[in-house]
């Protein structure tokens, strides 16, 4: 007797769409997923160094590109990301540097991949625009940055810190950081008498490891 692997698709407000037996379909382990318009597109890695994409379309799954020597980052696998305007496919590669290399959602075809070298993320990226356009980059950071909480020292430290970034021919910039504090926060935390522009910081989302779980939301610059 042989099991099958079935891929579900769950999204809310809409119908359990099933694929049945997807590795028969040349679909292999999922490393990531994302959305264009109304199809999902799906990363799976075959083997060591060979990476597909999939759009599972109304009809079936489609092999929209398979990529041998792919290699892997410090950081695990290569994700598949999208634009910010939801009309192109990127591989995201994370080591000391990062690279996006952008994809044909329809041909497979690969462009220039876009390089960010360590050095621009050695510290806070500049705050994004609201129209700002690249690919969206949501994750661990390669190396885990120093966070600073003015008036707050000795009481809370951060840990695990994520980010979603968006990424252009030009550089890097940060929307949004999370994190875990390092230990539970016993006291409710200072407010800063910084009197800096809220255009100019990143919103930061703490969230405490003692019981409950508490949320508490600072502002980065």
């Amino acid at each position: 007797y042989r099991g099958t692997t079935d891929l579900y698709i769950v999204e809310e407000n809409r119908p359990i769409r099933a694929i049945g037996n997807a590795p028969r379909q040349g679909i292999g382990s999922l490393t990531s997923a994302v959305r264009l318009g109304p199809v999902w597109h799906v990363a799976t890695q075959q083997d060591a160094r060979t990476f597909r994409i999939f759009a599972l379309e109304a009809n079936g799954p489609r092999l929209v590109g398979e990529y041998r020597d792919v290699p892997f980052g410090r950081v695990g696998a290569p994700v598949l990301v999208r634009s910010t305007r939801g009309e192109s496919l990127g591989i995201w590669m994370r080591s000391a540097h990062w690279y996006v290399f952008p994809i044909d959602p329809r041909t497979g075809a690969s462009d220039a991949g876009i390089e960010i070298p360590a050095r621009a993320l050695a510290r806070l990226p500049r705050v994004c625009g609201e129209d700002e356009e690249g690919f969206l980059l949501e994750g661990r950071l390669g190396l885990e940055p120093y966070v600073d909480f003015p008036g707050n020292e000795g009481e809370i430290s951060a840990r695990a810190v994520e980010g979603r970034f968006i990424a252009t021919p030009y550089g890097v910039c940060v929307q949004s950081l999370a994190a875990q504090a390092d230990r539970a926060i016993r006291t409710t935390p200072a407010r800063s008498t910084s009197a800096s522009a809220r255009a100019e910081t990143v919103p930061l989302v703490l969230t405490d490891r003692a019981e409950g779980g508490r949320r508490f939301e600072f502002r980065c610059q």
